[in-house]
């Protein structure tokens, strides 16, 4: 028998960035960032013949980097060559944030175009154009949302808190009531919303909008399922699911919110301060609303061919899983999808004094297709003006202000 062949050598044992500590990982961006500077300018001949001048990133700051991590953690592993995958860990474990660039003059085009100043004086609320384009600007615009939710709910918690002392309350138990829709844009949300928290996170309360997926597909888009980020992060966290069949026959819409395992859900949906939800368009195969009756036609479940009578009825979008027209909500005739507020509920909501719906017309997360066909109505008539404060994506405004 041959002996094994140790190992002799007296290198440092690598250890593999995912699992590197949280302070090691951030401490490597931070410093690789804040190292980072311009090396010497170089001239370089460009396709038109001109000589023009370049920056390159210093390559020294990797080595920067490692030395400064070496000497802080007490280590000497660390090499050039092990910056950037610490770089990507860092990102992967959100200490690197992106903030979308806002179009600011085409938010303003758009609040002239449609005449919509005293909508959002009268609703504290905005028109925000996020300025991205192509596959990730669904994912952007998202997080562009739910940067403006983190501001509401430390305004909504300050105001609430206010209105506790003034009538002799504890303000302590103070609890921010956040309601979450269903689909791709909202998870988003709910991703960046859970790492942007903080332990000054007030109390909240999260509700479910909606059941989200339906039986067998698209579980995964339920808001419930999307709760756990929050209780992750060990927020004080409250939520109310919403345990429903995603449909029902309208005989039956009115018995089910009633229901002893819903009556909670409608009974306390007054107490929700900020309301989040995305749209959809009728034309996207993606829609989920569009995908769930497609499902219960094909498997035999429903007789009502439902995508074709709303399209007799002129279906451009939906939201919350409520189809509408460009002039009016539309319904299935023997169907009706369940949610926490039919269309004519949130804009009577989306009205009352304190109350904030941020609406996101973001593009498909699945085929990025723009959904300024679905936002357009809700600019247009002011009865279908269910928001307070609305985020889009440069390509849809910028068709939207050449309707």
């Amino acid at each position: 028998m041959t002996a094994k062949r140790q190992n002799k050598s007296n290198k440092p044992q690598r250890i593999a960035v995912t699992k590197e500590p949280d302070e090691f990982v951030y401490a490597a961006a931070d410093v690789f960032f804040s190292s980072m500077q311009p090396d010497e300018e170089t001239s370089v001949d460009d396709p038109s013949g001109k000589k023009t001048k370049k920056r390159k990133a210093s390559k020294g700051c990797c080595v920067r980097t490692a030395n400064e991590l070496n000497e802080r953690f007490g280590r000497d592993d660390m090499t050039r060559e092990r910056i950037y995958p610490l770089i990507w860990e860092a990102m992967r474990r959100n200490f690197v944030v992106m903030n979308a660039p806002i179009a600011e003059n085409l938010s303003k085009s758009i609040i002239e175009k449609f005449n919509l100043g005293e909508r959002i004086e009268a609703t504290n609320g905005a028109v925000t154009v996020v300025n991205v384009v192509g596959n990730t600007a669904s994912r952007r615009v998202g997080e562009a949302a739910a940067d403006s939710v983190v501001t509401l709910i430390d305004k909504v918690r300050k105001e609430k808190e206010a209105r506790a002392i003034a009538n002799g309350e504890d303000p302590e138990k103070v609890r921010v009531h956040l309601g979450l829709g269903a689909g791709f844009t909202a998870m988003t949300l709910a991703d960046r919303l859970s790492t942007r928290f903080s332990a000054e996170t007030p109390k909240l309360m999260l509700h479910a909008l909606t059941p989200g997926g339906y039986y067998f597909q698209k579980q995964q888009n339920s808001p419930t399922s999307y709760f756990q980020r929050f209780f992750d992060k060990q927020f004080d966290v409250e939520c109310q699911g919403m345990f429903a069949p995603p449909i029902v026959g309208t005989d039956n819409y009115e018995r089910l919110r009633v229901n002893p395992s819903l009556r909670a859900n409608f009974t306390q949906r007054d107490d929700i301060d900020i309301l989040v939800t995305s749209l959809a368009t009728a034309k996207d195969p993606h829609g989920l609303v569009r995908q769930y009756f497609i499902h219960l036609r094909e498997n035999g479940h429903i007789d009502e061919d439902v995508v074709q009578s709303l399209e007799k009825q002129n279906w451009v979008g939906d939201v919350l899983f409520q189809p509408y027209s460009a002039t009016q909500p539309i319904y299935p005739k023997t169907l009706r999808t369940v949610s926490l507020f039919n269309f004519q509920e949130l804009v009577e909501f989306s009205n009352r004094p304190g109350k904030h719906v941020v609406v996101i017309g973001a593009p498909c997360g699945e085929c990025h297709a723009s959904k300024a066909s679905a936002i357009l109505p809700l600019l247009k008539e002011p009865s279908m003006r269910l928001w307070t404060r609305l985020f889009i994506d440069r390509d849809a405004a910028i068709e939207l202000l050449q309707d």
